[in-house]
């Protein structure tokens, strides 16, 4: 699910913009096999950041935080496994 926001006005390199906030949440679940063992997998994802459009629509910049948690389980040992992962993107107009 994702959530946007515009949060207002701002000037980037002297062009009058908005800003839009948003927040994204994902949970995923999942079974396979590997190796012959049953694997079984839960996790979520929890991002947030900010576009940067002109008033006239055109992309100026963008950034995002992204935070994806994973626990992975084999149910014939009880062993589990878990990881987290986490991503900071930045996009930025090149003139």
């Amino acid at each position: 699910i994702t959530t946007s926001t515009v949060a207002g006005d701002t000037t980037i390199a002297g062009v009058r913009a908005w800003r839009i906030d948003r927040t994204s949440t994902v949970a995923f679940t999942g079974a396979g096999s590997m190796n012959g063992q049953q694997v079984r997998l839960v996790g979520g994802s929890n991002a947030d950041g900010l576009i940067i459009v002109s008033r006239a629509g055109r992309y100026l910049a963008s950034e995002q935080r992204d935070s994806v948690t994973t626990n992975f389980t084999i149910p014939a040992t009880g062993a589990q496994v878990g990881m987290t992962q986490s991503q900071i993107t930045t996009v930025s107009l090149i003139r």
